[in-house]
């Protein structure tokens, strides 16, 4: 992130990429078990919006539990660590 963060500060949207199953969020945003981001839906069939759920330094890498992700995000496969 170019810009520390605190903990419910909005980052940006994710939008399904067209004619695609994936964003380009996985450019930005890398998987992780323990997280510094929460996706949100403010409301049903509403845009999705990435959150940091801790304070965030600039320089630090985004990391989210894809397992917690609309169904338009391809989850991580249970052997991959």
């Amino acid at each position: 992130v170019s810009q520390s963060r605190y903990a419910g500060q909005f980052i940006f949207d994710v939008v399904q990429d067209e004619d695609t199953e994936v964003t380009s969020m996985g450019q930005k945003v890398n998987h992780s078990w323990l997280p510094n981001t929460i996706m949100k839906q403010e409301h049903a069939g509403g845009t999705w919006k990435l959150y940091a759920n801790k304070i965030i330094p600039a320089g630090t890498e985004l990391t989210l539990n894809y397992e917690d992700t609309p169904e338009f995000l391809i989850r991580p496969s249970r052997n991959w660590s």
